[in-house]
């Protein structure tokens, strides 16, 4: 009698889904177009994918509308605002795949859909988000960006029974500092919040790979932090 369930458990790598608000049309119209560029695609043995290459240009002539990123350490909107949750979706993917990060960094503020050490922040022409194909057979990408959840998995040939686990630690917090500039429209005394700050992190992310079961690898795989983007 054929087992079809661990024929399938050979076929099937990572899978990992985040959380987005429906009601921001526009953030919501960014995840899609950045999930229909990678949906589908395959990477062969050795490739490597570059979200940057993958995805394009964020343009409004490409469809992307305005929505808020992080940038030079506050909230502003910019055109393909909210792209970055699909590439830490991808992220995560990637790793519980146990597929090679080649390159990764962390947004300068914690995210409301991944924890820290789970993120991946892009910014075409300066920041990309990539990742090999280390398996010996190819892999394809199946995205979705629907009901309020972004979902990515990652399919290819798993000969050796691979699973992975990854899982962060915090080691430190920050509270938040008080910056102060000057304003000549405000009356003498008085302040006004532009806006407020946040508490920051500092954790590690681990990645334990599992073969039939038994634990092989234990490793520590964060990464410095970026630029604020």
């Amino acid at each position: 009698m054929i087992n079809l369930e661990k024929i399938y458990s050979r076929i099937y790598f990572g899978t990992y889904q985040t959380n987005y608000n429906t009601g921001n049309v526009d953030r919501t119209t960014n995840l899609r177009i950045a999930t229909s560029k990678i949906n589908g695609y395959i990477l062969r043995p050795g490739q490597e994918f570059s979200y940057n290459k993958v995805v394009g240009k964020r343009t409004i002539d490409a469809g992307y509308r305005a929505a808020p990123i992080y940038s030079g350490g506050k909230v502003v909107d910019d055109i393909g605002g909210g792209i970055c949750q699909v590439s830490s979706t991808l992220y995560n993917a990637a790793l519980l795949s146990n597929l090679e990060i080649t390159s990764r960094s962390n947004h300068s503020f914690i995210t409301s859909y991944a924890d820290p050490g789970r993120d991946a922040t892009v910014f075409y022409g300066a920041i990309d988000f990539k990742f090999k194909n280390t398996t010996r057979y190819p892999i394809k990408i199946v995205a979705t960006t629907q009901n309020g959840i972004e979902k990515i998995s990652i399919y290819g040939i798993n000969v050796d029974n691979v699973t992975t686990k990854v899982y962060t630690s915090k080691t430190s917090s920050k509270e938040p500092e008080t910056k102060y500039e000057d304003n000549p429209e405000l009356k003498q005394g008085k302040t006004k919040v532009v806006q407020g700050g946040s508490k920051g992190y500092t954790v590690n992310t681990y990645k334990e790979v599992y073969v039939n079961g038994v634990l092989k690898e234990k490793k520590l795989i964060t990464i410095p932090a970026a630029d604020s983007y």
